[in-house]
């Protein structure tokens, strides 16, 4: 899930990973320090969006990924096998 871009403010610093769901942002942060300013970054994401993404990562595909020959001996297979009701 993690994509591997990733950026830090400095050592013992906040630090941000981006994932396939968005940017995960980590770290420490001082108390002690004060600024004059204040910034604030707000991003609204949709909630289904984002739960639909995390679903399409989690899904397993419905296509077979089976070669025509790999196919050809699970058919096989099929074919010339049986299970005893009783195991």
């Amino acid at each position: 899930m993690l994509r591997g871009q990733s950026f830090s403010l400095g050592d013992s610093k906040p630090f941000a990973v981006r994932s396939d769901l968005g940017w995960i942002v980590a770290g420490n942060v001082s108390s002690e320090e004060m600024f004059s300013s204040i910034a604030v970054n707000s991003i609204q994401v949709v909630t289904d969006d984002l739960v639909s993404n995390f679903w399409k990562l989690d899904s397993v595909p419905e296509a077979s990924l089976l070669t025509s020959e790999e196919r050809a001996c699970e058919d096989h297979f099929i074919d010339t096998h049986v299970r005893n009701e009783d195991r």
